[in-house]
């Protein structure tokens, strides 16, 4: 098989959309930015999304979970998702942006609209995950690989 192919799957997916969406990755021919962002329909694909954009954002600000959030509003149609929140479109924008401060009620709401749950993690798992890596940037990176984890996905 052919160095960097894989057959997509959810899970492969939604790491490559986390990867170029969010950590602003490069995108490949087979899956550019616009194609990511269809994926994002997709429940499982989603899923596993926001679970990265969570896991990954260390910031105060959350960042990473208002844009993957942004993103996937966007994916689903925010006329829809504010529908299902109770809220205009425009609130649930505003509540989205970087001046946002959405209660955590909203929040709560917001993720179950769009099909996802929170849950807490203790300080071990932060201490234990390790980044998602496409398999090609990990031979790239084989040797200068510093004591940062990686996970490896095969494709």
């Amino acid at each position: 098989m052919a160095r960097g192919r894989w057959q997509a799957t959810s899970e492969r997916v939604a790491v490559e959309a986390y990867l170029v969406l969010i950590r602003g990755g490069r995108s490949t021919a087979k899956y550019p930015k616009a194609r990511l962002q269809e994926f994002l329909t997709d429940q499982d694909v989603r899923s596993v999304f926001l679970k990265l954009c969570f896991e990954f954002d260390d910031s105060d600000t959350l960042d990473a979970v208002r844009k993957g959030l942004l993103l996937v509003v966007k994916a689903l149609g925010a006329t829809r998702v504010a529908k299902d929140l109770g809220v205009n479109r425009v609130s649930l924008y505003r509540m989205l942006s970087p001046q946002g401060n959405p209660s955590l009620g909203y929040v709560i709401r917001l993720l179950k609209a769009v099909g996802v749950r929170p849950y807490a993690v203790d300080e071990q798992f932060i201490a234990d995950r390790e980044l998602p890596a496409r398999p090609k940037d990990l031979e790239d990176r084989k040797s200068t690989r510093l004591n940062s984890s990686h996970i490896t996905i095969s494709y």
